[in-house]
């Protein structure tokens, strides 16, 4: 169906009104009057030529649309995940141009299934239980698996696997999510394949499915969705509970629904539907249904992104930390062990961080002679900022790391910004001082290589310096160039401030001097972020037990809250990396998927930055972008039709992106 008007497919031309409209104006209008016999088309009457959309309607019709126009949203069951048809976003738009050129090519065929009296089953009439039945999968018997016609994949709880003597480590990673009820995103374990066996063993199907594996806690085992409902030519009857489907022998099986279970099931689920964590829109009341409880999830506001979850465990009296979810026993033990024996590196206090000794590290400006001194006015800022600043110099006046000042040389103002979590971190601003400051040219790791020598071990921990440029010292002599202005008063920096100059080349020298022995071995670290890693999962603890040392015997100090002890991936300076090796950070590739086509030279440069970002995963990156450096040389900006190809295939290829192992 081609409409040669709108050069697309939906319609043919014949049944264009878009057409039809604009030759009834024309005709009007008096423009084809040697095309059309004038005496017949007035024949028609006005109302008939009316476009479409202005034609009147029955009473009855009007009030049906205005209705049915009153749509709040869309209610999806479940979707995402693993669907063998559509592997790729450009594999569902291939199949749905396909379906529009023409008619299927294939007719499917199958027994002839009928359900009546000798089919039926006894139940409490009249119902609305849904059909849960049993199936075989592997060698169990699994009770509770829920056949759900909209769901597009099968999903089976990482609860029941474990009941199957299978562990996270047998599952194919996947980092597509599944939408669920209201739009919701939960992020899957991966997937897993496994046979099973629906029916009985006289008179039964027996297949491979590729089940998508969740972390979640709902009354099902397992959904039974579209993929398996097809490959078993299933016919449901929900009035009687029952599944009809081929078997291998081409006859047809009878699978009968659990009426009590079903109950049962929605019992437990009315239970829970107190426990569910709401959306972040206000809602008064909310029923609990069953889609609500089993696709709402404590990580679903998150982020999408397959990094491994964690617990909380209480290893202090009071205060927890964050351990890797599924350890084995015993190396979870040894770590918390560990981590109990060191409680003198964890800051929970600003009054537990005493500074590195001097003979460690001291940061000294430098600053050249002949500087000239600028003294700067109070700005003055809103109420919120102005009471964080009266916090924060608080904080600061109580943890020892500013004192008050009377005379000043230089003088600077504060500026506040708000940081992810919503609290507000108070920065100098330092721009006339840095300025009288040489650079410090000392090198920072090179990134690249850092992941690259994180990848490939069985166990990581990711640990973060509590106010890491706080710990260091700042010279004495020096003490009085940071001197800041505030509506509460006038302060000095006694420790290293943040946003001055060289204070990054200070605390990476510190830290290589620090960790030399380690650095390579069992751990990397670049500025204040720290990772231990280990080859073996069992030499994790040794491994932690040597940092921690290191970090007691310089009084360095650790941030709980930004700690992950023993996990098998995560994020390291914008890279995925787990025993396999590393991949992009998804939010980087979403980043570019969702960008739209540039109209100015600023968004030229910003996608061909997030392209460089993904350099060592974009083989021949320089020739993907060459279409967008050819704009930037134009006298006047114009995206081409050849950008924006490559814009295109850009985007397709983001979707694929190899791990390098």
């Amino acid at each position: 169906m081609w409409c040669d008007y709108h050069k697309e497919h939906g319609h043919t031309l014949a049944q264009c009104r878009e057409l039809k409209r604009i030759l009834h104006q024309l005709a009007d209008e008096g423009k084809l009057s040697r095309f059309i016999n004038r005496k017949d088309y007035d024949a028609k009457g006005e109302a008939e030529r009316r476009p479409w959309n202005q034609r009147s309607r029955s009473p009855k019709r009007d009030e049906a649309r205005r209705d049915s126009s009153n749509t709040q949203g869309t209610i999806n069951m479940i979707f995402g995940g693993y669907i063998e048809e559509y592997p790729t976003i450009r594999a569902a738009k291939d199949s749905v141009h396909a379906l529009l050129k023409g008619p299927p090519n294939t007719k499917s065929s199958g027994p002839i299934m009928r359900f009546d009296a000798a089919t039926s089953q006894p139940l409490q009439q009249p119902h609305t239980d849904l059909l849960v039945v049993t199936l075989k999968i592997g060698q169990m018997k699994v009770k509770r698996v829920l056949v759900d016609i909209e769901s597009t994949t099968d999903l089976i709880t990482m609860e029941c696997l474990r009941k199957m003597k299978f562990e996270e480590k047998h599952l194919q990673p996947l980092d597509k999510p599944l939408i669920g009820f209201g739009g919701n995103q939960v992020i899957p374990l991966g997937t897993i394949i496994l046979p099973i066996r629906v029916g009985e063993k006289d008179g039964s199907r027996t297949m491979p499915i590729r089940f998508t594996v969740v972390d979640l806690t709902f009354p099902y085992n397992a959904i039974m969705g579209l993929p398996l409902i097809n490959k078993i030519k299933a016919a449901i009857f929900p009035h009687q509970l029952l599944l009809q489907f081929e078997q291998d022998d081409e006859q047809v099986g009878i699978l009968k629904g659990d009426q009590m279970t079903a109950r049962q099931c929605l019992v437990n689920t009315l239970k829970r539907g107190t426990s569910v964590v709401p959306f972040k829109r206000e809602r008064k009341e909310r029923s609990p249904t069953i889609m609500s409880v089993y696709m709402d999830h404590p990580n679903t506001h998150e982020r999408p992104h397959p990094v491994e979850r964690y617990e909380k465990v209480e290893v202090f009296e009071g205060k927890q930390i964050k351990i890797g979810k599924y350890l084995p026993d015993a190396v979870r033990r040894d770590i918390i062990t560990t981590i109990a024996d060191f409680r003198d590196i964890f800051a929970f206090f600003t009054e537990e961080m005493p500074d590195i000794p001097t003979s460690v590290v001291c940061h000294k400006l430098d600053i050249r002679p002949g500087y000239k001194l600028v003294k700067q006015k109070l700005r003055h800022q809103g109420k919120e900022r102005i009471e964080a600043a009266k916090e924060v110099v608080e904080k600061l006046l109580k943890a020892g790391f500013i004192r008050e000042c009377k005379y000043s040389y230089w003088l600077s103002n504060v500026v506040l910004v708000k940081k992810s979590n919503g609290k507000w971190r108070m920065c100098v601003d330092f721009t006339y001082l840095n300025k009288e400051c040489p650079k410090d040219d000392y090198p920072l790791p090179k990134i690249d290589r850092l992941v690259d020598s994180t990848a490939g071990h069985a166990l990581l921990s990711f640990m973060d310096a509590n106010a890491g440029y706080h710990q260091i010292p700042l010279a004495t002599e020096d003490q009085p160039h940071t001197i800041f202005i505030t509506n509460v008063g006038v302060y000095c920096y006694r420790v290293m401030p943040f946003r001055l100059k060289n204070v990054g080349a200070t605390y990476q020298r510190m830290v290589n001097k620090v960790f030399q022995s380690q650095i390579g071995r069992n751990l990397e670290v670049y500025v204040d972020d720290m990772i231990t890693k280990s080859k073996q999962a069992s030499e994790h603890a040794a491994d932690l037990r040597e940092t921690f040392k290191t970090l007691r015997r310089h009084q360095m100090r650790l941030n709980s809250d930004k700690c992950v002890f023993g996990v098998t991936r995560g994020k390291c300076l914008g890279f995925l990396v787990d025993e396999r090796g590393s991949e992009a950070n998804p939010d980087k590739i979403r980043a570019i998927q969702d960008m739209k086509s540039p109209t100015s030279v600023k968004e030229v440069q910003k996608l061909t930055g997030c392209v460089a970002a993904l350099g060592r995963f974009l083989s021949k990156s320089a020739d993907k972008c060459s279409p967008f450096f050819k704009t930037l040389k134009q006298s006047k900006f114009e995206w081409t039709r050849e950008a924006e190809e490559s814009f295109r295939q850009l985007k397709e290829h983001l979707s694929s992106l190899p791990k390098l192992v």
